[in-house]
């Protein structure tokens, strides 16, 4: 198996996996959407709001906010006392008063190692000195089998083109103006795909040619992508992925041992 980075950041992952499978990348990104443990909203004492959205609909756009943190200091809700105290949950309270537009860095946590993801969220704008908002939230370890909110972000792969020749080209220099994208070229073949990992399928190629070239899809070599919502880092992402497979393999492993 054989990894080429093209992208790389907090925000954004893109690779090329070579010599993989189609049912070991899906489990890595299934594991990655609902098992990853992230942070986010769970409760919401409202203690004053006098603004024009409804408790529950403003408890909900606090939910969705990204929430960054130290994720190894807190104990799972389910393991401590459900989310009450300051073991397994991170204190945040929201007081503004309008006019004014409340964004999400206006929120305050009690954990000086907790923080949005993103601090131009808004979450709700006040048109009058006689709206605000008063509220004592909570936010706790969760992953997204149990909610959205939880879900770090995004991951996709597909499979890498290649570019089969089936007979004698007579138009190369049509097809090749044909893909939007430029990405072929005149090669000892004819017609070589450049940066294939760019290639969207589009197919406009091989109409122009009129199936004298084809492009296949690889069973083998597949292009991911990774995007975070901001919560944990998109390589973070995929190593937590990884390593709970890793540890329901050695479970199955240590059970069907014992039979």
């Amino acid at each position: 198996m054989n990894l080429e980075l093209l992208e790389s950041n907090n925000e954004n992952l893109k690779f090329v996996l070579k010599g993989s499978n189609e049912a070991f990348l899906n489990a890595i990104r299934r594991n990655a959407l609902s098992k990853v443990k992230t942070l986010a909203i769970e409760e919401v004492d409202v203690y004053e709001n006098t603004s024009a959205m409804q408790d529950e609909y403003l408890a909900h756009r606090l939910a969705l906010i990204p929430l960054k943190g130290d994720l190894e200091s807190l104990v799972e809700p389910d393991k401590c006392c459900g989310g009450k105290c300051g073991k397994c949950s991170i204190t945040i309270e929201l007081d503004q008063q309008g006019p004014k537009t409340v964004y999400s860095s206006d929120l305050r946590f009690s954990d000086p190692k907790a923080s949005v993801a993103f601090e131009t969220i808004p979450i709700i704008k006040l048109k009058s000195e006689f709206q605000r908002v008063r509220m004592e939230i909570r936010a706790v370890l969760g992953s997204g089998k149990e909610h959205a909110k939880w879900t770090p972000g995004i991951v996709a792969y597909s499979q890498f083109p290649e570019l089969e020749i089936l007979g004698k080209i007579e138009n190369a220099g049509e097809i090749i103006k044909s893909c939007p994208k430029g990405l072929l070229s005149e090669g000892s073949k004819g017609i070589e795909l450049k940066e294939p990992q760019k290639c969207d399928l589009c197919n406009e190629c091989v109409e122009k040619s009129e199936g004298i070239i084809r492009i296949n899809k690889s069973d083998s070599d597949f292009i991911v992508r990774v995007e975070s919502h901001g919560s944990i880092a998109t390589k973070d992402m995929l190593l937590q992925s990884t390593a709970i497979l890793t540890e329901e393999a050695d479970e199955l492993q240590k059970k069907l041992e014992k039979k």
